[in-house]
């Protein structure tokens, strides 16, 4: 399966990002411009489909040090899929982080995951 829409809010550079991605992708743009903060947005959308997404938040420097300009109140991400395979399952996937206070806490105000059989929605106001 592969991502063709990625949608990102608040996230280290990125204030309100959209990505669609090709077949074979090559990132080139001046410093500063949010390469790396792509890529690193791919790690933690990674993180979080496999249930660690706590643990990059932390290792990353808590939640004040990947938000947007270091003031944004939330990180939004989307992604979309598409099947590679005919066995594969089709996700659509959406997330919403609230910063809490002024340091590295968040809380996961809304988590979707969409698929062509399922539809997984989890509003949390768990604070981490």
């Amino acid at each position: 399966m592969k991502i063709v829409q990625l949608d990102i809010q608040g996230f280290r550079s990125l204030k309100n990002v959209s990505w669609r991605p090709g077949d074979l992708n090559v990132i080139i743009g001046p410093n500063g411009s949010g390469k790396s903060n792509l890529l690193r947005m791919l790690e933690m959308i990674s993180a979080a489909v496999q249930g660690r997404l706590s643990r990059y938040i932390q290792a990353e420097g808590g939640m004040g040090a990947i938000i947007w300009d270091g003031q944004a109140a939330n990180i939004t991400f989307r992604a979309e899929f598409v099947a590679t395979l005919p066995t594969d399952i089709v996700p659509n996937y959406l997330v919403d982080l609230a910063h809490v206070g002024q340091g590295s806490s968040f809380r996961v105000d809304l988590e979707n995951l969409i698929t062509d059989d399922i539809y997984l929605r989890r509003s949390q106001n768990n604070t981490v």
